[in-house]
């Protein structure tokens, strides 16, 4: 039996709208966690967690039912957290899965792990779509991508970039950065908030992590 303690910050700052029924709190835990991710930084950097989603779903048409966070660590890591409740119940386990080969992309699972565990995983540091369509293009630095691609090739989609800070066709100011996220630092700063989600939402750390 876990103690869902998120349900706390979502009688604070209830979303406005829940798919929650009125006693569901699994459900209502769920979805508080979108605020309380909302306030959590990177380890390294200290930057917020952006674009966060803390959605309660259903697998097809089963009665298991699981909490899914996903969001954004700076500069472009895209993480996901998924989390089951019940058929399965969670075991007090956790994992971190890998990617493959250049990875570059996040497949958010359907269902909850079959054997209980919360799982997370990440896309690698950097996302594929975003970039010309050459392997390990987000690692070329300035100014050589500038001069091989033109500035404008970058950024084309969603995440940490495309924003003020980081305007549609700056370039690739972050390369060597991204080399860092793509070979250690993804693997890192995901497991650190995957367990802090999984502390505040079951009440209690995982007994393991792989």
């Amino acid at each position: 039996m876990f103690v869902f303690l998120s349900t706390m910050v979502f009688l604070m700052a209830a979303p406005a709208f829940s798919a929650c029924g009125e006693s569901d709190e699994a459900c209502k835990a769920c979805e508080a966690l979108k605020v309380y991710v909302e306030g959590m930084t990177d380890e390294e950097f200290g930057m917020p967690v952006t674009n966060v989603t803390a959605d309660w779903k259903q697998m097809g048409t089963s009665e298991t039912y699981f909490c899914q966070v996903t969001g954004w660590i700076w500069q472009e890591i895209k993480f996901q957290v998924t989390l089951p409740t019940t058929q399965p119940e969670w075991n007090g386990r956790y994992i971190m899965n890998g990617g493959g080969g250049w990875d570059g992309n996040l497949r958010n699972p359907t269902s909850p792990n079959a054997d209980g565990y919360a799982q997370s995983s990440a896309n690698g540091g950097y996302m594929g779509a975003n970039w010309p369509n050459d392997p390990g293009a987000f690692g070329l630095k300035e100014p050589y991508f500038s001069e091989y691609y033109g500035a404008a090739d970058y950024p084309t989609g969603e995440g940490g970039c495309n924003t003020s800070e980081y305007p549609k066709g700056s370039g690739n100011p972050y390369a060597c950065q991204k080399v860092y996220d793509f070979g250690i630092r993804h693997l890192r700063e995901t497991p650190i908030i995957a367990k802090k989600i999984i502390k505040q939402y079951y009440g209690e750390d995982p007994i393991f992590s792989f």
